[in-house]
């Protein structure tokens, strides 16, 4: 197809192979620079801010409050958020006027299948962990205050009391970071569930489309939909097949992302 043969396929998927692993270097690195440098200019503007505040503003507020602040969590959503969304949109675009070409019906179903997996199943995800973040940062915060001032603790025979305040703490944010876990390997198996499922019909379209296109004749009213040869059905159903791994890290997102907005 594409008047393209075997040989020159083959050829154009190792060049492709190649190419990936330096593109994916090349991404990690100019999402990080970017990444690390905005943090370090929200750090100077945070600083800044404190400065201008303190004494009075500051009171009644810990160093744990502080630190959860400035964490690297904001790292994430400049690193791996805003360039994988963008990767999934572009090649699910490109995948859909691929399909276009071969059958209006592949691309509808991919359409469809990148939609569920893409927008739907990451906002389920998003409301189903909404306010863990908020929990495990507070939970975060407040375990690195009752760490400070161990010099006055051990003076005033106060250990027994600070520990025990420490083990309910670190058993606190231990059960929200474990319904955080839960939840997302719920959804990541929901996510390859529904993988399984639009490939699955995928191969279900590839059969019967020849015996549809068989039972329609020569006179169908859309004979680019029904008429496939083997080779345009092969490549419709790979094509489906293998579009989900940018999308689907997109699932994902929600579990790192409640954390990192709690902390912007």
């Amino acid at each position: 197809i594409w008047h393209m043969n075997l040989t020159a396929a083959i050829a154009a998927m190792i060049v492709c192979a190649l190419i990936r692993g330096g593109m994916r270097y090349a991404e990690q690195y100019m999402n990080h620079n970017v990444a690390f440098r905005l943090l370090a200019l929200f750090r100077t503007k945070a600083f800044s801010a404190l400065r201008r505040l303190a004494p009075a503003k500051l009171a009644g507020k810990g160093k744990g409050d502080l630190i959860a602040l400035v964490v690297e969590l904001l790292e994430i959503f400049f690193a791996h958020t805003i360039s994988p969304v963008v990767i999934a949109v572009a090649t699910t675009v490109i995948y859909a006027i691929a399909l276009l070409a071969l059958s209006p019906i592949f691309a509808i179903l991919l359409i469809v299948a990148h939609l569920m997996v893409g927008v739907v199943l990451p906002k389920l995800f998003a409301l189903a962990v909404r306010g863990l973040g908020s929990g495990i940062r507070g939970e975060s915060a407040a375990l690195d205050d009752e760490m400070r001032g161990l010099d006055e603790i051990i003076r005033f025979g106060q250990g027994e009391s600070r520990l025990a305040g420490i083990v309910a703490r670190t058993r606190s944010l231990w059960s929200h970071r474990a319904r955080l876990s839960a939840r997302n390997g719920d959804f990541a198996g929901l996510g390859a569930v529904l993988v399984m499922l639009f490939t699955v019909l995928a191969v279900f379209l590839a059969m019967v489309m020849p015996n549809f296109a068989a039972y329609v004749g020569p006179d169908a009213v859309m004979p680019i939909v029904v008429r496939l040869t083997v080779p345009q059905l092969v490549a419709a159903f790979v094509l489906v097949a293998s579009s989900f791994g940018p999308t689907l890290a997109l699932s994902a997102l929600p579990a790192n992302l409640t954390q990192t907005f709690a902390s912007a």
